[in-house]
């Protein structure tokens, strides 16, 4: 058999449409192949220092550092046909992580959370709504959520207990992700 990523490249039709999420042992053959369809985003050590940052690279552009909310480190997560990105970075002083949405012309733009400390984007589709998971006050249990530049941070909560997470979302607004149960139960 072939490995994972050598597999769709020879049977799917790999294109900027695509994220592939934590794609961390491919080989140099495989990544060259997945940025030679399109649009990359992910993080990278910034030239001349240890920060891990958020990055967009396109065959226009190259490399372009989406930069941070004011802290050490950033992570790209998902992108969209339009070009927006996805992802969370830590707040000034490292104190917490938050997501965040990417353009070209607003830059990055912190999403908030859920009334906790902690946040993360994975997914946004073309009608720029984005999806991800926050934690909630006194950061004791973290939900999936939906944003929208209308409507904010929009809480998906759980199936009933304590962790809930939103992976993916379509242009018809049709989320997928997991959760658990009130049993402890984890569901896709």
């Amino acid at each position: 058999g072939a490995r994972p990523v050598e597999w769709l490249l020879a049977n799917a039709p790999v294109d900027p449409r695509w994220c592939l999420v934590h794609s961390t042992h491919v080989i140099e053959t495989e990544w060259r192949g997945v940025v030679e369809r399109g649009a990359v985003v992910g993080s990278s050590l910034a030239a001349g220092n240890a920060q891990q940052r958020a990055f967009l690279w396109t065959a226009e552009t190259g490399m372009v550092d989406l930069g941070t909310l004011g802290a050490s480190f950033s992570q790209a997560l998902g992108i969209n046909d339009r070009g927006e990105v996805v992802g969370f970075s830590a707040t000034a002083g490292d104190a917490a992580t938050h997501a965040f949405i990417w353009t070209a012309e607003a830059g990055m733009t912190e999403l908030g959370t859920l009334g906790g400390s902690s946040g993360q984007a994975f997914g946004i589709n073309d009608r720029g709504q984005v999806v991800g998971m926050s934690s909630t006050e006194f950061d004791n249990e973290e939900h999936a959520f939906l944003w929208t530049e209308q409507g904010g941070l929009i809480d998906l909560g759980t199936l009933g207990g304590f962790f809930g997470i939103a992976r993916a979302i379509n242009n018809r607004t049709q989320v997928v992700g997991e959760s658990t149960t009130a049993t402890g139960e984890s569901l896709a």
